[in-house]
């Protein structure tokens, strides 16, 4: 049952590789997922699975922490 505000989303278990997005800004996502795109699929042997990624933002996080990005990935057959 769901509370007055709030929903349920169902979400399958996978793998999610973490990154800290480390900045004062948005544009440290940006930069974070062309790393990601450029430099860790090419190097580590997965793709990006096509299921929903998570940004954390958290209130009193490590310094200079913008907030950590969760994104879906597989390994490559």
């Amino acid at each position: 049952m769901e509370q007055a505000g709030y929903a349920v989303w169902d979400v399958k278990p996978g793998t999610y590789v973490v990154f800290d997005c480390i900045g004062k800004d948005g544009d440290c996502i940006s930069e974070t997922w062309t790393k990601f795109y450029k430099e860790f699929l090419p190097q580590m042997g997965y793709e990006a699975d096509e299921v929903t990624d998570y940004e954390i933002y958290y209130e009193s996080g490590r310094p200079g922490l913008f907030c950590e990005l969760w994104i879906p990935v597989k390994k490559v057959n």
